[in-house]
């Protein structure tokens, strides 16, 4: 999932940039589910289909993985 949404913004950057997608680093960035003010950073092998309530009415987002550790420090982020 984080890879296809990476590749999609690859083709959508404006002004395209000679940059592959191999030139990006999928390990750097991770999916994470919000619901409110609640966020929960999901497994790399983790079936998005596999969501329970309430996560699976929150919002998915493909974040950056050093961009947790703001979410690690007030407490609301924990690996899924």
């Amino acid at each position: 999932v984080v890879e296809l949404v990476l590749e999609q913004l690859a083709k959508i950057q404006s002004p395209p940039t000679h940059l592959e997608m191999n030139a990006v680093d999928v390990d750097n960035f991770c999916l994470v589910a919000v619901v409110g003010a609640r966020e929960r950073r999901l497994k790399d092998d983790f079936a998005v289909t596999r969501l329970q309530s309430p996560w699976n009415k929150g919002r998915l987002f493909v974040r950056r993985r050093s961009a947790l550790l703001a979410a690690v420090e007030y407490g609301n982020e924990a690996a899924v």
